[in-house]
């Protein structure tokens, strides 16, 4: 179910609507089916088109979702990891910084463990976004004090506040 029910559902399509760029940032596991199954939840809860998927049924009335092709894995710096995306790593991609797959992201859902602030970066860098302000939401005050802490020490490096 849908936290706020049909008043959460008017508010993120009102959003919407106005122009506001809403994205899904879970703590859980940066899969393929993580993600697969999240895109599947929110349209499902009728709210896929709020985070850039249809809420539209497939030809065989199955909700369409992400492919491995379609999920983009990165480490915490924002690279991208090769294209190999083997796991364990092949030979090819072992050497590669990137591997660590820390990341995953398929348009504007993303999964990254507790790393939701480097995750929100990877997202708005991947949609060319630099926002002046960013509301971010959570049901839980640790990743909103860290989401806060990461993003003030961000801040007073760069000498800014």
């Amino acid at each position: 179910t849908l936290r706020g029910g049909d008043a959460t559902r008017e508010a993120l399509m009102e959003m919407v609507q106005a122009g506001v760029r809403t994205v899904v940032v879970t703590a859980q596991s940066p899969s393929v089916p993580t993600i697969a199954n999240l895109v599947r939840e929110l349209q499902e809860l009728g709210v896929g088109a709020a985070f850039g998927h249809s809420d539209h049924k497939a030809s065989d009335g199955d909700l369409a979702g992400p492919s491995e092709a379609d999920v983009e894995f990165y480490n915490l710096q924002g690279v991208p990891c090769p294209p190999c995306r083997c796991l364990p790593p092949c030979p090819l991609c072992a050497g590669s910084q990137a591997v660590s797959r820390e990341v995953a992201r398929f348009k504007d859902t993303v999964a990254a463990r507790y790393n939701k602030p480097e995750a929100l970066e990877i997202w708005m860098k991947a949609e060319g976004l630099t926002p002046e302000n960013v509301m971010f939401v959570d049901d839980n005050s640790d990743n909103v004090f860290n989401m806060y802490m990461h993003f003030a020490v961000r801040e007073v490096k760069s000498g800014g506040g």
